[in-house]
């Protein structure tokens, strides 16, 4: 024996297939938007290829870190150090019985403006225009012969300067001065000790 489907409601039939065509309109809705938006779009959308960053595995690390400490290495050595131990003195020719004793040229302005700057206090800045620089050799004298390590017998020759700066301020400040007292000493080589004690 076959039942028959329990009968439903015609309010309750209506409402269904109310909710239906609801549903079926909105997805002709949403069909014409996605139709609408691919015509919007130039051509087809292609998704963008991922970037690939550098990967290095353990050799290619170890060669990477190599080439670099090798390149500063280079580069520390290259440059002469700070301080200090960057001023280096040279090394002159042996003082003959008759010939006249040379010095190194004087101070340059460059070498007078640096040497004022840091001697200036902090915050303070060395004049740069409307300088005038004088230079007077106030020592000139050949110390006896000593032995110096890594150069051997040699005599230091000390020259000191005193190098005035003079500048012009405004024309409500009066004009001012600097003095920067400048050694320039170097060696002179020697064949043996002349005064060993």
């Amino acid at each position: 024996m076959v039942r028959d489907p329990p009968a439903v409601a015609p309010a309750e039939q209506q409402r269904t297939e109310g909710m239906i065509a609801e549903l079926e309109a909105q997805i002709a809705d949403l069909q014409e938007r996605v139709d609408e938006l691919k015509q919007r779009l130039p051509g087809e959308v292609t998704a963008q290829p991922r970037r690939r960053w550098l990967r290095f595995d353990t050799r290619g690390l170890l060669i990477l870190l190599t080439a670099t400490s090798l390149l500063l290495g280079v580069v520390a050595w290259w440059q002469p150090p700070r301080g200090a131990s960057a001023k280096r003195i040279p090394v002159l020719g042996p003082i003959t019985s008759g010939e006249r004793v040379t010095i190194l040229p004087p101070p340059s302005d460059a070498e007078i403006l640096r040497a004022l700057e840091k001697a200036l206090p902090k915050g303070r800045r060395a004049p740069t225009s409307n300088v005038r620089i004088v230079r007077e050799k106030i020592a000139d004298f050949v110390d006896p012969v000593r032995v110096y390590p890594m150069i051997g017998p040699a005599q230091q020759h000390h020259a000191h300067f005193k190098c005035t700066v003079y500048f012009g301020r405004r024309f409500w400040r009066r004009d001012g001065a600097y003095v920067v007292y400048i050694d320039h000493n170097h060696l002179h080589m020697t064949g043996e000790l002349a005064s060993a004690p």
